[in-house]
C-alpha cells in the first residue's frame, strides 16, 4: 500500500508521520467526486455508534446528537496556544462564508471542538475557549476511553504525554477537520493546511452529492 501522511502537533510543534495509519482514505469514484473533492470525500463513511461526551453547558453528545445536522468536528486541548486557535479561527471562517453565501441552507452546520486534555479542559475552560470563536460553537471532552470511542471511527487520535519533574506534559492529536453527515456518519476530512474559502466553497458541493445518495435514514 503506498504510503501516506498527515501533521500532527506536539505541544504546538509539526510532525508528520507516514503509513495511512491516522489517514486512512479509501479510493473514491473518480466518476463522482469532484477533482478538488478527491482526497476530502471518503468513500466508505463510518458510523458513529459509541459516543458519550458532555459539552461545555454540561448537556450530554451521543452519537444522536449528531443526527439531522452536518458537524465539523477538530480534536484539541485548551492549553494550545498556536495550532488550535488558528483551527479554530478557520472554522469560524468557513461558518461565516457558508452563512454568507447560503442563507438558505437550514439548518446550518454545526461546529464542534473535543477538548483530548480533560485534566485540563474542564467545563469552565471549554466553554471560555470557544467563546472566543464564535458563541454557537460547541466544546466538549470526557474521559479517555469516551474521547478514544469518537476518535476510532474517524481514524483520529490524541496522547497525553507523561508529566515531567514540573508537572508540565506534552498533548499530541490529530490536526484534521472532519466532516460529519447528518446520518451520523464521517463523511469528509480536511488535511492541513485548511484553506476555509475553498471549504466553505466545497461545503455545498458536499451536501449536494450526500442528498443524491440513498434517502438518509433521519428526521430534520
Amino acid at each position: 500500500m503506498a504510503a501516506r501522511s498527515t501533521k500532527l502537533w506536539l505541544g504546538g510543534a509539526a510532525l508528520v508521520l507516514a503509513g495511512g495509519v491516522l489517514l486512512t482514505l479509501a479510493n473514491v469514484d473518480a466518476n463522482r467526486v469532484p477533482d478538488d473533492l478527491r482526497t476530502a470525500i471518503v468513500a466508505k463513511p463510518m458510523k458513529l455508534d459509541s459516543v458519550r461526551l458532555t459539552d461545555h453547558r454540561g448537556r450530554s453528545i451521543t452519537a444522536d446528537w449528531f443526527m439531522g445536522h452536518w458537524t465539523f468536528v477538530f480534536f484539541g486541548f485548551t492549553n494550545c496556544h498556536d495550532v488550535c486557535p488558528a483551527t479554530l479561527s478557520q472554522m469560524r471562517s468557513i461558518q461565516a462564508t457558508f452563512a454568507s453565501q447560503h442563507p438558505e441552507k437550514t439548518p446550518p452546520p454545526r461546529y464542534l471542538f473535543v477538548g483530548v486534555d480533560p485534566e485540563r479542559d474542564s467545563q469552565a475552560r471549554l466553554a471560555e475557549f470557544v467563546s472566543g470563536f464564535s458563541s454557537s460553537f460547541i466544546g466538549a471532552t470526557g474521559e479517555a476511553a469516551q474521547i478514544e470511542a469518537l476518535e476510532r471511527p474517524l481514524a483520529a487520535f490524541h496522547r497525553i504525554g507523561t508529566p515531567g519533574t514540573s508537572g508540565v506534559y506534552r498533548v499530541s492529536h490529530s490536526a484534521e477537520l472532519f466532516l460529519i453527515d447528518p446520518a451520523g456518519r464521517v463523511y469528509a476530512r480536511f488535511t492541513p493546511p485548511v484553506d476555509p474559502a475553498a471549504v466553505a466553497r466545497q461545503l455545498p458541493v458536499i451536501m449536494s452529492r450526500y442528498a443524491q445518495e440513498a434517502p438518509p435514514p433521519w428526521t430534520p
